[in-house]
């Protein structure tokens, strides 16, 4: 629906993780993703809700190498949940808009 993406601090551990699920058995019928996708998060975001989950995410994303996908990761040092919404979106619209 929308060619760019602004993901801060998600929570993927929802639903039992399903949205890796959802890549998973995306990356079984497309090796195309004509999209831009910046995801964020802070150095003091929850480890077990919001860190290793999106970590994952991103270990996948980058392991089936889309094509046609700006995927831009960033981890803020030092931000927490609430903290890193600002700078995070910030960027995302940098990265998505002008880049």
């Amino acid at each position: 629906m929308y060619k760019g993406y602004i993901i801060i601090s998600p929570a993927l551990v929802w639903n039992n993780k399903s949205i890796l699920k959802l890549e998973a058995d995306y990356s079984n019928n497309d090796k195309e993703l004509n999209k831009a996708v910046f995801i964020a998060y802070g150095s003091l975001d929850d480890k077990d809700s919001i860190i290793n989950p999106t970590d994952e995410f991103i270990s996948m994303i980058k392991i089936h190498n889309y094509l046609d996908l700006k995927f831009v990761p960033k981890i803020f040092e030092m931000e927490t949940h609430i903290s890193v919404f600002s700078t995070a979106l910030t960027n995302g619209f940098k990265t998505i808009f002008f880049h």
